[in-house]
């Protein structure tokens, strides 16, 4: 049932808190918008049934009561009302920070959560990514420990972003050159990756797996093929990803660095 509702009804089946309000604000609306329409379609069909013309008979003519127009400006007001108070609760909600699970990558931060939200307190720092879009595909890079604090180093990855299970991840958005848009339905809302501008958003993997989406922005004619790939892996598969990475990054680094001194010393020789 619920895999069905997730492809006919609603988003991507949530594996984050995040992703799970957003799914139930969506189901919310979803019902209170079906409402409407079914209350509007019936008062249709009940006014053209009563008041319809018959043969030889002209039409009913009925005028609305002083009272109707406020009754129904009333009922409308509340309803309005208690949408609003429900989206800034869902909001409020999703900006509280909660600590990474028991099997994280540590005892960190946050509640995944809305655009742009407040950091949290320093005592519960979460797992920084830098995702930096740019025509067509996105860069990740990754946080390294160093002298017990987290400082960015030329460890990343393309296309694909690796993250430990049960641990708060933060992701600073941005882009090289026009505007994109990072989504990822399963994780977390969307958010626009903008030049000149960092813009946040937060998830916490509750499962492992890998999490597919897309950027919605139109970028350009090579805008289809942007795809988003998170992989949400153990903390001790993520540790060995980033070491892996850091080692092949270097070797390739050291490659074309004794390929530059090689090509100098030949031409000092000639």
């Amino acid at each position: 049932m619920e895999s069905l509702l997730a492809s006919v009804l609603t988003p991507e089946s949530p594996a984050s808190p995040n992703a799970d309000e957003i799914q139930t604000i969506y189901l919310v609306m979803l019902i209170v918008s079906a409402a409407i329409g079914l209350a509007i379609s019936a008062a249709l069909v009940a006014a053209v049934v009563r008041f319809r013309a018959r043969r030889e008979e002209p039409p009913a003519r009925r005028t609305a009561g002083r009272r109707v127009v406020p009754g129904v400006a009333t009922g409308l007001g509340v309803m309005a009302l208690v949408i609003f108070v429900v989206g800034i609760a869902f909001a409020e909600s999703a900006r509280e920070a909660d600590p990474s699970g028991p099997n994280g990558l540590q005892a960190a931060a946050s509640r995944t959560a809305q655009v742009n939200i407040s950091p949290p307190p320093a005592d519960t720092d979460p797992l920084r990514i830098n995702v930096i879009g740019q025509q067509w595909l996105w860069r990740y890079e990754y946080p390294v420990k160093e002298s017990d604090e987290q400082t960015f180093q030329p460890v990343f990855s393309y296309e694909e972003l690796v993250v430990p299970v049960d641990t708060a991840v933060v992701l600073n958005v941005t882009s090289t050159d026009v505007v994109h848009r990072w989504s990822v339905p399963a994780l977390t809302g969307k958010v626009d990756a903008v030049p000149g501008q960092v813009a946040t958003t937060w998830f916490k993997a509750e499962e492992e797996g890998t999490f597919e989406g897309r950027s919605y922005q139109f970028s350009g004619p090579g805008y289809s093929t942007m795809r988003s790939k998170v992989s949400v892996v153990s903390p001790e598969d993520y540790q060995a990803f980033v070491e892996s990475q850091q080692a092949e990054i270097a070797a390739a680094q050291d490659s074309v660095t004794e390929e530059v001194e090689a090509s100098a010393a030949e031409e000092a020789a000639e």
